[in-house]
C-alpha cells in the first residue's frame, strides 16, 4: 500500500500532484491520523509524484485525510499503465470522476473505503 509519506532515497517524502515542498500540520498529538499536508514554499518535506517513482503497483491504498485527490493526480500515468486496484477512504465524487477518466470504476467498498478497479 502507498501512504501519504514514504521513505525516499534522501529521507522521508510526501506524495502529491507535483514535486515541491510541503509542511505537515499536526492538529493533535493524540491522533496522528488527523495530521494534514499543505504545499508550501516554506515546507521542509519534499513532495514527489507516484509517476516519477516508476513503480509497478498492484494496489494503491490511500487514507490520507483528504489529500487523496492530490496523490491520485500525481499517479495518473502509473494508474493508466498498471491498472492497480485503488482504495480510498471516503472517496468523494471528484475522486471517483478522476479515477473513471483513468479507466477505473467503483466496485464497492468496505466500511469507509471505496474500491476502484479497471473497467471490464
Amino acid at each position: 500500500a502507498v501512504g501519504a509519506a514514504i521513505g525516499a532515497a534522501a529521507g522521508n517524502a510526501a506524495l502529491g500532484a507535483e514535486e515541491g515542498m510541503v509542511v505537515v500540520h499536526r492538529h493533535t498529538m493524540d491522533n496522528v491520523g488527523c495530521h494534514t499536508v499543505e504545499v508550501s514554499a516554506h515546507g521542509t518535506i519534499p513532495q514527489l509524484r507516484i509517476d516519477d517513482l516508476k513503480l509497478s503497483p498492484d494496489l494503491i491504498w490511500l487514507d490520507v485525510e483528504g489529500y487523496e485527490i492530490n496523490i491520485l493526480a500525481g499517479a495518473q500515468e502509473t494508474i493508466k499503465r498498471m491498472n492497480p486496484v485503488v482504495v480510498c477512504e471516503r472517496a468523494t465524487t471528484r475522486i471517483e470522476q478522476l479515477l473513471v477518466t483513468m479507466g477505473l470504476k467503483n466496485v464497492g467498498g468496505s466500511v469507509a473505503d471505496s474500491i476502484f478497479m479497471k473497467k471490464s
